[in-house]
């Protein structure tokens, strides 16, 4: 099956992607993860038993889409963080493809995928050149200025093909910081024919990406990439701002507005871009979601460079509370094959996520809430088993009418406090 036939498969589409595999390394691993040039990458040499161990977990949890622990991964930089060759290094990378297989192939004997709808795909995990770089510059983009465009290709160029040749199915672009890198990924993407893909940006604001893009400048970046069938956010969006975000990326004009009180300030109208008619993207995009947990970082007084510090919950929010939150974003199979329309729409008034999972400090619990709530009909919940599912289904007959409201920022926010106050409570 062609690149094209495949991605038109996938856009029809409902599916669950893993968690964090950073932060489940972290959890699981003896070994020192945090402040690690290759981060969790360094498994792929010194433990890759646990990595075949979390991959297994996320599909045991019930996602359809496993991401490479490659995410830090590059030839030259993986080789200096861990001391091999270029050579060794590529082939590390190849390992971390066969690790995902494997994964896939012990659960099936398990019989444990007897449920499942969907064949469960390899996508390759490619972040942004910062990660690489290992200096924290993936949330600013910083090094573009630095870079020429025909460098920033060819870098990512040599990642892609590495997965591509060890049989991922698709690559995952992920925490992308700049629309300059946006326009390099998408310039790979077109000299690699059989390659598909989707693509997160990282926005803290639900209107720029952290390096101060608008949105919208990342979607009409991407609108010509055929190649690449998803957009999305993921890493630091704060859940609550999750809607506009989508928003943007879907190419809705949003409305001239202020901050408010709850710290939402964007751009100046001057410098915010705005979609017109003409500019509406001829290709349609599905949304992708991969939230961080929600959780926030409490630094601590110390001497040196080494990070201090501990995570805290918000008020009101918690580990089970992270599927609550996101499933307000995210399209949903309905239990019966004969309403599925009702839970998905082409409309560019209603900006859900179609391929959903999470980020960092997210794990299989997490994932699993999530896909019960997405796939009702893998895990067979009835109306009459579960309140929780019965509101569900409700939600889902009358999101729509609801969502039509306004596509706005300030309707966003009134979307979101009306589906708030309906939810059932976990």
């Amino acid at each position: 099956m062609d690149s094209a036939a495949r991605i038109n498969k996938w856009m029809e589409e409902i599916r669950v992607i893993d968690g964090g595999m950073g932060s489940e390394c972290q959890k699981r691993s003896h070994l020192s993860i945090e402040g690690h040039k290759a981060w969790s990458c360094r498994l792929l040499k010194d433990d890759p038993n646990l990595v075949c161990d979390i991959h297994k977990s996320y599909i045991r949890a019930g996602c359809d889409v496993i991401c490479t622990n490659t995410y830090q991964a590059a030839p030259h930089t993986l080789a200096d963080a861990l001391g091999v060759s270029t050579a060794e290094a590529v082939e590390l990378m190849r390992h971390a493809v066969r690790l995902a297989r494997r994964a896939i192939c012990t659960v099936s004997q398990e019989e444990r995928l007897a449920n499942r709808k969907l064949p469960i795909l390899v996508a390759g995990s490619l972040g942004p050149y910062g990660a690489c770089a290992a200096d924290g510059s993936e949330y600013s983009g910083s090094y573009v200025e630095k870079m020429s465009f025909t460098d920033l290709v060819c870098f990512h160029k040599t990642r892609a093909e590495i997965l591509i040749q060890a049989g991922v199915d698709l690559l995952a672009w992920e925490t992308i910081p700049v629309v300059a890198e946006v326009a390099a990924i998408c310039e790979v993407m077109r000299r690699l024919p059989s390659a598909a893909g989707w693509l997160t940006v990282a926005s803290s604001d639900g209107q720029t990406t952290v390096g101060g893009d608008p949105l919208n400048q990342v979607a009409l970046e991407v609108q010509n990439c055929h190649q690449i069938f998803g957009i999305g956010v993921n890493c630091c969006i704060p859940h609550a701002l999750i809607g506009q975000a989508l928003a943007n990326l879907a190419s809705i004009p949003e409305s001239c507005e202020a901050g408010n009180e709850d710290g939402f300030h964007p751009p100046p109208c001057s410098v915010r871009h705005k979609c017109t008619q003409s500019e509406q993207p001829p290709h349609r995009k599905i949304l992708i979601l991969n939230a961080n947990s929600g959780e926030m970082w409490m630094p601590l007084p110390g001497k040196g460079n080494k990070r201090r510090g501990h995570w805290i919950w918000p008020k009101s929010k918690g580990p089970a509370m992270w599927s609550k939150e996101i499933s307000k974003w995210t399209l949903r199979r309905l239990a019966d094959p004969l309403d599925r329309a009702v839970g998905s729409s082409n409309s560019p008034l209603i900006p859900l996520a179609q391929w959903v999972g999470g980020c960092c400090r997210v794990g299989p619990e997490q994932i699993n809430s999530l896909a019960r709530w997405m796939k009702p009909d893998e895990y067979r919940t009835t109306l009459s088993e579960s309140p929780e599912a019965n509101a569900n289904h409700y939600l889902q007959r009358s999101s729509a009418k609801r969502r039509s409201s306004s596509v706005c920022s300030s309707g966003v926010k009134r979307k979101y406090n009306l589906r708030r106050s309906s939810y059932p409570s976990q």
